[in-house]
């Protein structure tokens, strides 16, 4: 999808896994948006507090800063705090993530649709009534 310029939103992938990292952008793509994508939380959290980005893809387990002290130090800071934090994680008890603030839980794999469909709810203002026909529950 082709977007004006200031349409543009932008995502900020943090993930210690590049083949992760290469699927998830490839997902993202056909969006439009701006992707940014780091395999390091530490430089993760630096383009956050820099960007300020429009929605964030965090990895939940990661060398250095694990995805939940992430989501802890994202929270703690004001210019941060009201960024939508999708985790992802193989683990499938995602109710950790949810308890330090994350506002979305993939499992991997994930479905290419759902990863879209959560981002267009999320940043694009997805009217309710599309969101609910696309199952999407937040």
């Amino acid at each position: 999808m082709k977007r004006n310029i200031q349409d543009r939103k932008t995502i900020l992938c943090i993930d210690d896994d590049l083949n992760t990292l290469s699927s998830l952008k490839r997902t993202l793509q056909p969006l439009g948006h701006r992707i940014i994508s780091t395999d390091d939380s530490c430089m993760g959290f630096a383009y956050a507090w820099l960007k300020k980005p429009d929605v964030i893809f965090l990895d939940a387990h990661m060398p250095k800063i694990d995805g939940y002290e992430m989501l802890d130090r994202l929270a703690a800071e004001v210019s941060l705090n009201h960024i939508p934090v999708i985790m992802l994680s193989a683990d499938k008890r995602f109710t950790k993530g949810y308890y330090h603030g994350c506002s979305y839980y993939i499992t991997k794999p994930w479905k290419n649709q759902i990863v879209r469909n959560i981002v267009r709810y999320l940043i694009e203002e997805l009217p309710e009534e599309e969101r609910m026909a696309l199952g999407i529950k937040l």
